[in-house]
């Protein structure tokens, strides 16, 4: 469902990092950044980035 990238960038939302520090720590601009979370926020129908976190964390269990 989510690409390799989408799903690192989810790991890093749902560590509460900014969009700041995720580009920093995966080498990539923010403006790729919210382009992923918001493709990440459609592909699991939540409504914003803490849905998302919470969908990771629901699932990682």
């Amino acid at each position: 469902m989510l690409s390799p990238r989408e799903y690192e960038v989810l790991r890093e939302l749902a560590e509460d990092r900014t969009d700041r520090q995720i580009a920093t720590r995966l080498g990539i601009s923010e403006r790729t950044v919210r382009a992923h979370v918001s493709q990440i926020i459609h592909k699991l129908g939540v409504a914003s980035r803490v849905g998302a976190a919470v969908a990771f964390w629901r699932n990682r269990q």
